[in-house]
Parts: structure tokens; sequence; C-alpha cells
């Protein structure tokens, strides 16, 4: 209910119960994140995957300044891809069960981090893509690019062990 109130792009809030706390949601019936990216990266369009990337990070400094997101100290935190749809040209988080204390620059670097270890891991095509939207970062001064590069690759072997952890349990 927090971010209906607000401007940021989610879907609707069909109904809600606090006893149980669920709610219920308008179903986006579009394409993920993921499905665009690779997409675009089959028909080699860097300049859609960057826009793409751009956008994204867009949405989330827009979910990083809403008061209650600020005041808490809190991120978006999962970033699969498959929890942004883009709808008409605009893109949508839907998933926020595992929002928990970071910042923008965690966000952003997991992002990169997760796009990179999508398959075909590191291809040309993402690193390319990478590189662009890592321009428009710092064209952007929203984070120095050596706590960036810092924090990027922190994220990648967190997200790198979380998936050896799974493997080691089957």
């Amino acid at each position: 209910q927090v971010f209906h109130d607000t401007n940021l792009a989610v879907p609707a809030l069909l109904a809600s119960k606090n006893e149980d706390c669920s709610i219920l949601l308008e179903y986006l019936n579009d394409e993920t994140a993921l499905d665009c990216l690779e997409f675009y990266e089959k028909n080699h369009d860097l300049d859609k995957a960057s826009e793409l990337l751009i956008s994204i990070f867009q949405w989330l400094e827009s979910f990083h300044q809403l008061d209650v997101i600020k005041s808490k100290n809190l991120s978006f935190y999962d970033m699969n891809l498959r929890n942004f749809i883009l709808l008409n040209t605009v893109v949508y988080g839907v998933d926020f069960e595992s929002i928990q204390k970071g910042d923008l620059l965690s966000d952003t670097a997991k992002l990169i981090g997760m796009y990179l270890n999508y398959d075909e891991k590191y291809s040309s095509f993402k690193l390319e893509t990478v590189a662009r939207f890592k321009h428009f970062i710092e064209k952007e001064g929203c984070f120095e690019t050596d706590t960036l590069e810092k924090t990027i690759s922190t994220e990648i072997v967190a997200i790198n062990d979380r998936r050896n952890l799974k493997t080691n349990m089957i």
C-alpha cells in the first residue's frame, strides 16, 4: 500500500488483508526486463538494452527517493530482472517481498551483477551494455567510479556464492 500513494510505477493494489498480510495486485501481462534484454541481445540492439538498464536505474532512483524508503535506508534488493515489467515503455517494479537495508549504490551494483550473470554470462554484448550504462551513471554523477566498481565486484561475489550454495544443496 505504501507505494500506491506515490508516482512510482507499480501494479495497482486490488485488495489487501491485514490479518494475514496478503495483497492482491494487478496482473501486468507484458514482458519482463529479462525477456526484453534477451531479445535485444539476440538482435544486437545495444541502444535498447542500455536504455532499458537506464530506465530500471531511474525507477530505482524514484524508489529510493520515497520517504518511507529513504528514512529507513532500505533497498529493493532483489534485482532479478523478472521483477521488472516493461509496459508501454514504462518500467514497473513488481516484487517487494525482499526489501531490506541498503541503498541505491547496492541496488545498482546488484542490477549490473545480475544482468552480467544471466546466460550467456559476461557476453561481449552484456559487457558493452554495462559499459554504456556505467557511462550514463558516471555522467550523471551518481557514484564515484571506484566505489561503484568495488560494490559491483562485491555483489558479483555474493551472487556467485548464493548460486553455489543452491547448487550444493541439490
